[in-house]
Formats: structure tokens, sequence, C-alpha cells
């Protein structure tokens, strides 16, 4: 295919998973808009990028998306990518942190920012007794009662301490959203949580009254892995596979875009 020169003209601004989905839906929407996509890199995929080594897929960013909300998978399905798609290994779920240089185990039942098992908590090596005494005591922090939202990373450390949030709950996170929590949005990411402190006024006490009510019975550690996919190939095929749906010319590799101006 080959781009008309007689179209209208859309530039897309960035070749990450963002702009070569916009790209991908402009052309569905109208093909006979001219879409130009510029990459100020050498490559596309943005902060996504899969290697090989060894026999091993290595995603230096995001390695799987859930299929909580619906988008990803739709986007998939729409773009003949779904069955790429593979779902996690029950044998091998959990999660690990890199510390003091070696790999330690979250606490099993710790989900993302709650621990639902008292005794992994008291024993990880992840955390001081300080750390741990900290966050057990996170049903004694007084509940917020601004309304206003907050960054993720003011929410765990107000409510776990600076230590499990650092540890534990950053890595965590991190994993799956890559970005930054001080940035994050804590009612856009986690609004089952602010829900939690809101009404029950913590997080534990939320836990346990779930668990009383028969609502959680809760043994993963991290995220909730069966709610999560992956592409069988890595983040980078999907990006592969978007890119391979636009026409020829679209996509200009090391063109940065410096100035925006209207057009006379």
């Amino acid at each position: 295919m080959t781009v008309s020169d007689d179209s209208r003209r859309v530039a897309v601004i960035g070749g990450g998973i963002t702009g070569l989905v916009a790209a991908c839906r402009l052309r569905e929407l109208d093909s006979t808009i001219n879409v130009v996509l510029y990459e100020a890199a050498d490559r596309l995929g943005g902060i996504l990028q899969t290697e090989n080594g060894d026999g091993y897929l290595i995603e230096r960013a995001a390695d799987m998306f859930t299929t909580r909300e619906p988008w990803a998978r739709e986007l998939c399905e729409r773009i003949g990518f779904a069955d790429q798609l593979i779902p996690t290994n029950s044998g091998y779920r959990g999660a690990y942190v890199v510390h003091r240089g070696r790999l330690q185990r979250v606490p099993q039942g710790f989900v993302l920012m709650r621990p639902t098992e008292i005794g992994p908590t008291l024993t990880t090596p992840l955390l001081s007794w300080r750390g741990k005494l900290r966050l057990l005591a996170e049903p004694l922090v007084r509940r917020r009662t601004d309304p206003a939202d907050e960054s993720l990373a003011s929410f765990a450390t107000r409510r776990l301490g600076r230590e499990a949030y650092t540890n534990l709950i950053q890595p965590l996170i991190g994993g799956i959203y890559t970005a930054d929590p001080e940035r994050l949005s804590m009612q856009a990411t986690m609004e089952q949580f602010v829900a939690m402190e809101r009404e029950h006024g913590s997080l534990i006490r939320a836990t346990w009254r779930q668990r009383e009510g028969g609502k959680s019975t809760v043994r993963e550690t991290g995220a909730r892995y069966s709610t999560f996919v992956a592409p069988r190939d890595g983040m980078a095929s999907l990006i592969q596979h978007l890119a391979g749906r636009l026409p020829e010319g679209t996509i200009r590799l090391n063109r940065s875009v410096r100035e925006l101006a209207p057009a006379e």
C-alpha cells in the first residue's frame, strides 16, 4: 500500500504503543486519511522493548497486560492479534524483587498494596522489623477525608509506610504500569484501594471483613495473575504487528518534532 498525496494529512507524534494505535485507528475510521507518524528514535515501541538472550525473552518494560479492563484485548481482537496472546503459567505464579543484590520473593498473599496473610509479611527479608511493624500498623492510620485525588506513591506511603512502598509496592506497581508512581493517579489506577479506605478506614481491615464475608480468599502474590495475558513472542511483536498495518511511507523514524504551528 502507498499513501495518497491527495487525502487529508494527520501527523501522529511518537511511535510508542499509543502513537501506533492512534495511527492505526485513524486509518480504520477513514482509509483516505494520510497519516504520517513521526518518531525521534531509530525504532518504534517507546518504552516497550523485547530482547532475546540465551533462549529467553527479556522485556525492558511491561511484559503483559491486564484483561480486567477490556480495551487491550479488544484492540488485539480488532487487529487480528488475539491468537498470539497466551495466559500466565499457574505453576510459576509469584513475583520477585531484587533486594540487596539477591532475588527475594514477594510475601505470599501480598496483593499490590495490601497483605492478605500476616505470617509471610512478618518473615519476609524485604522489610526490616521497623518496616513490618509500620505496615501492620496500617489499621491505626486515620482515613483521609480530603476527596481530592492523590498520587499512588502518596497513598501507599501514607497508609503503609515508606519502606513498604519502596521495597514492595513500587516494584509491583512499576511492573504493571511502567510509570512513575509519583505521577500516577490513585483514583484512575487503584480506585478499589481508595474505596477500601473510604468505606472501612483501612486496607487491612477491609481485607479482614471481606474474608469474613467470604469475598476474598486471595493467596496469590503480587497481581491477580489470572487476569493477565502476554504476546507469545514478546511485547515488541505487538508493536511490529501494529506497524505492519500502516501503509508504506507512514512511519518516519529519526524525525523529532520541535515545534507545532497553526496552518495558514
